[in-house]
Protein backbone atom coordinates (compact mmCIF):
# COMPACT_ATOMS: atom_id res chain seq x y z
CA UNK A 1 0.00 0.00 0.00
CA UNK A 2 1.20 3.86 -0.62
CA UNK A 3 1.21 6.09 2.40
CA UNK A 4 -1.90 7.52 1.50
CA UNK A 5 -3.57 4.53 1.15
CA UNK A 6 -2.32 3.47 4.78
CA UNK A 7 -3.59 6.94 6.21
CA UNK A 8 -6.90 6.50 4.49
CA UNK A 9 -7.41 2.96 5.78
CA UNK A 10 -6.21 4.42 9.80
CA UNK A 11 -8.65 6.73 9.44
CA UNK A 12 -11.42 4.63 8.04
CA UNK A 13 -10.75 2.13 11.58
CA UNK A 14 -11.12 5.27 13.39
CA UNK A 15 -13.75 6.39 12.32
CA UNK A 16 -15.65 3.21 13.79
CA UNK A 17 -17.48 2.66 17.12
CA UNK A 18 -15.25 0.06 19.22
CA UNK A 19 -17.59 -2.91 18.80
CA UNK A 20 -17.87 -2.15 14.59
CA UNK A 21 -13.62 -2.29 15.28
CA UNK A 22 -13.95 -5.47 16.83
CA UNK A 23 -16.41 -6.77 14.11
CA UNK A 24 -13.33 -5.64 11.77
CA UNK A 25 -11.35 -7.45 13.61
CA UNK A 26 -12.59 -11.22 13.67
CA UNK A 27 -12.66 -10.81 9.56
CA UNK A 28 -9.11 -12.08 10.19
CA UNK A 29 -9.06 -13.48 13.87
CA UNK A 30 -12.89 -15.23 13.86
CA UNK A 31 -13.86 -15.27 17.86
CA UNK A 32 -11.49 -13.45 19.14
CA UNK A 33 -13.09 -11.75 22.21
CA UNK A 34 -13.04 -7.93 22.70
CA UNK A 35 -11.41 -5.97 26.39
CA UNK A 36 -11.69 -2.16 25.96
CA UNK A 37 -9.21 -0.27 27.69
CA UNK A 38 -8.35 3.52 27.68
CA UNK A 39 -5.21 3.69 25.99
CA UNK A 40 -3.39 5.36 27.94
CA UNK A 41 -1.11 2.90 30.58
CA UNK A 42 -3.27 0.16 29.75
CA UNK A 43 -1.57 -3.61 30.17
CA UNK A 44 -2.59 -4.69 26.65
CA UNK A 45 -0.04 -7.62 26.88
CA UNK A 46 -1.64 -9.22 29.32
CA UNK A 47 -5.33 -8.67 27.66
CA UNK A 48 -3.32 -10.11 24.57
CA UNK A 49 -1.95 -12.62 26.18
CA UNK A 50 -5.51 -14.11 27.74
CA UNK A 51 -6.59 -14.28 24.15
CA UNK A 52 -8.42 -10.64 23.78
CA UNK A 53 -8.03 -7.60 21.32
CA UNK A 54 -7.66 -4.79 23.31
CA UNK A 55 -9.59 -2.26 21.69
CA UNK A 56 -9.09 1.52 22.33
CA UNK A 57 -11.29 3.91 24.27
CA UNK A 58 -11.32 7.59 23.70
CA UNK A 59 -14.85 8.43 23.08
CA UNK A 60 -17.36 8.59 20.04
CA UNK A 61 -16.69 12.17 18.42
CA UNK A 62 -20.06 12.91 16.87
CA UNK A 63 -21.00 9.74 16.09
CA UNK A 64 -23.59 9.59 18.95
CA UNK A 65 -25.79 11.27 20.55
CA UNK A 66 -25.68 11.75 24.41
CA UNK A 67 -29.00 10.77 25.86
CA UNK A 68 -27.79 9.06 28.42
CA UNK A 69 -24.63 9.86 30.37
CA UNK A 70 -25.48 13.68 30.84
CA UNK A 71 -27.22 12.89 33.36
CA UNK A 72 -24.51 11.02 34.68
CA UNK A 73 -21.76 13.78 34.62
CA UNK A 74 -21.57 17.48 35.13
CA UNK A 75 -22.13 20.16 32.39
CA UNK A 76 -18.09 20.94 32.57
CA UNK A 77 -17.14 16.85 31.76
CA UNK A 78 -15.04 16.50 28.44
CA UNK A 79 -16.96 14.59 25.87
CA UNK A 80 -14.66 11.90 25.74
CA UNK A 81 -15.64 11.00 29.02
CA UNK A 82 -19.58 11.22 28.19
CA UNK A 83 -19.41 9.81 24.88
CA UNK A 84 -17.87 6.70 26.55
CA UNK A 85 -19.95 6.14 29.18
CA UNK A 86 -23.02 6.78 26.42
CA UNK A 87 -21.05 3.47 24.58
CA UNK A 88 -21.85 1.23 27.81
CA UNK A 89 -24.88 3.03 28.39
CA UNK A 90 -26.16 2.00 25.22
CA UNK A 91 -25.07 -1.24 25.29
CA UNK A 92 -22.78 -0.89 22.63
CA UNK A 93 -20.30 -2.34 24.61
CA UNK A 94 -21.89 -5.74 25.67
CA UNK A 95 -19.92 -7.83 22.86
CA UNK A 96 -17.09 -7.17 24.92
CA UNK A 97 -15.57 -9.03 27.81
CA UNK A 98 -14.67 -6.23 29.80
CA UNK A 99 -12.90 -2.66 30.23
CA UNK A 100 -9.76 -1.68 32.20
CA UNK A 101 -9.23 2.15 32.95
CA UNK A 102 -6.50 4.19 34.68
CA UNK A 103 -6.63 7.64 36.83
CA UNK A 104 -4.96 9.63 33.57
CA UNK A 105 -7.25 12.13 34.72
CA UNK A 106 -9.81 13.15 37.35
CA UNK A 107 -12.72 12.13 34.95
CA UNK A 108 -10.93 8.81 34.00
CA UNK A 109 -10.33 8.14 37.89
CA UNK A 110 -14.25 8.03 38.57
CA UNK A 111 -15.18 6.39 35.15
CA UNK A 112 -14.62 3.05 35.86
CA UNK A 113 -16.98 3.26 39.29
CA UNK A 114 -19.54 4.74 36.62
CA UNK A 115 -19.51 2.20 34.30
CA UNK A 116 -19.35 -0.54 36.88
CA UNK A 117 -22.72 1.24 38.93
CA UNK A 118 -24.37 1.46 35.47
CA UNK A 119 -23.74 -1.49 33.46
CA UNK A 120 -23.44 -4.17 36.35
CA UNK A 121 -23.36 -7.32 34.27
CA UNK A 122 -19.65 -6.15 32.65
CA UNK A 123 -16.33 -7.30 34.22
CA UNK A 124 -14.94 -3.63 34.88
CA UNK A 125 -11.34 -3.06 36.29
CA UNK A 126 -9.51 -0.05 37.65
CA UNK A 127 -5.47 0.13 37.91
CA UNK A 128 -4.07 2.00 40.95
CA UNK A 129 -0.60 3.14 39.20
CA UNK A 130 2.10 4.95 40.99
CA UNK A 131 1.61 8.69 40.85
CA UNK A 132 5.63 9.36 41.83
CA UNK A 133 7.68 7.14 38.72
CA UNK A 134 10.45 8.07 40.46
CA UNK A 135 9.76 6.52 44.23
CA UNK A 136 11.84 3.27 45.15
CA UNK A 137 8.79 1.15 45.31
CA UNK A 138 7.07 2.10 42.21
CA UNK A 139 8.22 -0.72 39.95
CA UNK A 140 7.38 -3.31 42.84
CA UNK A 141 3.91 -1.33 43.22
CA UNK A 142 3.12 -1.46 39.44
CA UNK A 143 3.89 -5.16 39.34
CA UNK A 144 1.69 -5.92 42.11
CA UNK A 145 -0.74 -4.36 40.07
CA UNK A 146 -0.35 -5.86 37.31
CA UNK A 147 -0.25 -9.24 38.52
CA UNK A 148 -3.67 -8.32 40.27
CA UNK A 149 -5.32 -8.06 37.47
CA UNK A 150 -3.84 -10.61 35.66
CA UNK A 151 -5.42 -13.09 38.31
CA UNK A 152 -8.61 -11.06 38.15
CA UNK A 153 -9.02 -11.80 34.35
CA UNK A 154 -7.82 -15.11 34.92
CA UNK A 155 -10.30 -15.71 37.40
CA UNK A 156 -13.24 -13.82 35.19
CA UNK A 157 -12.31 -15.94 31.68
CA UNK A 158 -12.13 -19.28 33.64
CA UNK A 159 -8.49 -20.01 32.30
CA UNK A 160 -5.02 -19.24 33.03
CA UNK A 161 -2.70 -16.51 31.13
CA UNK A 162 0.63 -18.29 31.05
CA UNK A 163 4.27 -16.31 31.47
CA UNK A 164 5.38 -17.54 28.03
CA UNK A 165 2.36 -16.09 26.26
CA UNK A 166 2.60 -12.96 28.26
CA UNK A 167 6.18 -12.82 26.80
CA UNK A 168 5.33 -13.68 23.28
CA UNK A 169 3.01 -10.13 23.87
CA UNK A 170 5.61 -8.36 25.15
CA UNK A 171 7.89 -9.04 22.15
CA UNK A 172 4.80 -8.26 19.84
CA UNK A 173 4.29 -4.83 21.49
CA UNK A 174 8.00 -3.55 21.92
CA UNK A 175 8.17 -4.94 18.16
CA UNK A 176 5.35 -2.11 17.80
CA UNK A 177 6.95 0.94 20.57
CA UNK A 178 10.29 0.30 18.53
CA UNK A 179 8.76 0.84 14.66
CA UNK A 180 6.62 3.45 16.73
CA UNK A 181 9.79 5.28 17.36
CA UNK A 182 11.85 4.82 14.60
CA UNK A 183 8.72 6.59 12.59
CA UNK A 184 8.90 9.47 15.43
CA UNK A 185 12.57 9.89 14.52
CA UNK A 186 12.31 9.93 11.18
CA UNK A 187 9.88 12.76 11.05
CA UNK A 188 11.65 14.46 13.07
CA UNK A 189 14.86 14.57 11.34
CA UNK A 190 12.65 15.05 7.82
CA UNK A 191 9.74 16.34 9.03
CA UNK A 192 8.34 16.92 5.50
CA UNK A 193 8.52 13.11 5.02
CA UNK A 194 4.67 12.86 6.61
CA UNK A 195 2.70 15.23 8.44
CA UNK A 196 1.75 14.99 12.10
CA UNK A 197 -2.19 14.17 11.41
CA UNK A 198 -1.16 10.94 8.74
CA UNK A 199 1.20 9.54 11.65
CA UNK A 200 -1.20 10.49 14.51
CA UNK A 201 -4.01 8.59 12.44
CA UNK A 202 -1.68 5.21 11.67
CA UNK A 203 -0.39 5.03 15.48
CA UNK A 204 -3.67 5.68 16.73
CA UNK A 205 -5.19 3.20 14.93
CA UNK A 206 -3.01 0.46 16.51
CA UNK A 207 -5.27 0.48 18.79
CA UNK A 208 -7.85 -0.38 17.23
CA UNK A 209 -6.02 -3.60 16.02
CA UNK A 210 -4.25 -7.04 16.93
CA UNK A 211 -0.35 -6.26 17.10
CA UNK A 212 -0.12 -9.05 14.66
CA UNK A 213 -1.85 -6.70 12.30
CA UNK A 214 -0.14 -3.81 13.19
CA UNK A 215 3.47 -4.75 12.95
CA UNK A 216 3.03 -5.18 9.17
CA UNK A 217 1.24 -1.83 8.65
CA UNK A 218 4.09 -0.46 10.65
CA UNK A 219 6.88 -1.67 8.59
CA UNK A 220 5.35 -1.10 5.43
CA UNK A 221 4.58 2.73 6.32
CA UNK A 222 7.83 3.37 7.48
CA UNK A 223 9.23 1.80 4.33
CA UNK A 224 7.48 3.71 2.52
CA UNK A 225 8.35 6.78 4.80
CA UNK A 226 11.93 6.46 4.36
CA UNK A 227 11.72 6.45 0.66
CA UNK A 228 10.17 9.59 0.32
CA UNK A 229 11.88 12.61 -1.06
CA UNK A 230 11.85 15.52 1.20
CA UNK A 231 12.80 19.29 0.55
CA UNK A 232 14.45 20.99 4.16
CA UNK A 233 12.35 23.30 5.28
CA UNK A 234 13.13 26.70 6.13
CA UNK A 235 11.38 27.23 9.00
CA UNK A 236 11.49 28.65 12.71
CA UNK A 237 10.52 26.29 15.72
CA UNK A 238 8.23 27.05 17.57
CA UNK A 239 7.34 26.45 21.57
CA UNK A 240 3.36 27.52 22.98
CA UNK A 241 3.57 27.46 26.40
CA UNK A 242 0.57 29.13 29.31
CA UNK A 243 -1.37 28.10 31.96
CA UNK A 244 -4.04 25.70 31.14
CA UNK A 245 -7.82 27.03 31.12
CA UNK A 246 -10.99 25.65 32.07
CA UNK A 247 -13.31 27.78 31.35
CA UNK A 248 -14.61 26.80 27.59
Amino acid sequence: MTIEEIVQQSRDLLDLLPAQALARARERHPGIGGFAVFPVYAPVEIIHAAGLMPVGLFGAGDKIELSHAESRFQSFICSIAKSTLELFLRGDMNEFTGAVFSSICDVARNLASLVTRNVPGLYIEFLHLPQNLYSAGSAAYTRAEFERFRENLSRHLGRSITDDAIQHSLELYNRVRSLTRALYDHRRKHTGAIAASDLYAVVQAGTRMMPEDFIPLLEQFLEQVSLRKVRARDGAKVVIEGAFCEQP
